[in-house]
């Protein structure tokens, strides 16, 4: 399943992890929420303006908010994993 939000940020869930296009680099925090609201895993990562990939391989099959913040900036996908 793929998702994509707009922003500081293109990002897509696709091949077990994030692809992540920033304007600018920076520590980036990524956090995986459940259906239920419960934070399932936290990333942190310090990206570079331009692509990005983030390997996240190890998230079992359901339905997850992937909320992707850099400073005061925050963007939310929704994925599902089959």
């Amino acid at each position: 399943t793929i998702a994509k939000v707009q922003g500081k940020f293109s990002a897509q869930f696709a091949h077990g992890g994030l692809f992540l296009d920033a304007t600018q680099g920076g520590r980036t925090s990524i956090d995986v929420i459940s259906v239920l609201g419960q934070v399932t895993k936290t990333l942190q990562a310090n990206i570079s303006a331009g692509h990005n990939w983030i390997p996240m391989t190890d998230m079992s099959a359901g339905k997850y908010i992937i909320r992707v913040r850099q400073g005061s900036f925050s963007q939310v996908l929704r994925v599902e994993i089959k």
